[in-house]
């Protein structure tokens, strides 16, 4: 298994999310991310929903049952995991996704991301925002690798269908899914635009990737982690 901004007045870019979705908080700023040649809310052709409709009065007979809204979705694998369990057993496999899973949990917690649904051996996860959506992923590589478990992990960002409230159906989705499977390991690839990344992530290429089911290669930036960040961890043998 396996980010573009969408422009708008304060107003008409607001999105809503509904219910939890999996460990930790959205505390994401709800800043929608931009994308030439899609159009804002309450445009023309626009699906998504406007404030006034959120906060219309109840309808009997509402006519629309999924909301379309802007989110960030990335996909964490542990690599070689199937391999990993032939040759070390079920109980060695089960701790190591215990081990993976304690160090999502603490990460999206502090990020302010959440955890959508557990993949068996890999995680999805979801954000407002793409930049901190990268963090997220960047810093559970990082703390990952420094306990010997390699991952790597897709990052995509655009509108999707809103289901039932907890569930995230659409293009954007399963393009971050086969973006994690195309990543090698400890690579980190994100489709669209990454603006205000942090300082101690770059981006160190762009290029175009095969991915299954999507038709054309698609653009993607391969991110890492500032190598005095990592050696940090490399040399602490405190790490948490």
């Amino acid at each position: 298994m396996a980010s573009v901004r969408v422009g708008g007045s304060t107003r008409e870019s607001i999105v809503v999310t509904t219910g939890p979705e999996g460990n930790g908080s959205d505390l994401s700023p709800a800043r929608p991310p931009t994308a030439a040649g899609l159009p804002g809310p309450g445009r023309l052709g626009d699906p998504r929903p406007s404030i006034d409709a959120l906060l219309e009065r109840p309808d009997p007979n509402p006519s629309g049952a999924t909301l379309t809204v802007d989110r960030s979705f990335a996909f964490v694998d542990i690599c070689g995991f199937t391999t990993y369990c032939e040759q070390s057993g079920e109980q060695p496999a089960l701790e190591l996704l215990i081990e993976f899973r304690q160090v999502v949990r603490d990460v999206v917690a502090r990020r302010g991301v959440r955890v959508s649904k557990w993949l068996g051996d890999g995680v999805m996860i979801v954000s407002l925002e793409p930049a901190i959506l990268a963090a997220a992923c960047a810093e559970i590589e990082l703390r990952c690798s420094s306990r010997g478990l390699d991952t790597h992990a897709g990052i995509a960002t655009g509108p999707v269908l809103l289901l039932e409230g907890d569930d995230y159906v659409g293009r954007t989705v399963n393009l971050a899914a086969r973006l994690c499977e195309a990543a090698q390991l400890g690579q980190i690839l994100a489709a669209n635009a990454l603006p205000e990344l942090p300082e101690w992530l770059h981006i160190v290429d762009t290029r175009m990737v095969d991915v299954a089911g999507m038709g054309e290669p698609v653009a993607a930036h391969l991110l890492a982690v500032d190598e005095v960040v990592r050696d940090t961890f490399a040399n602490d043998p405190y790490v948490a």
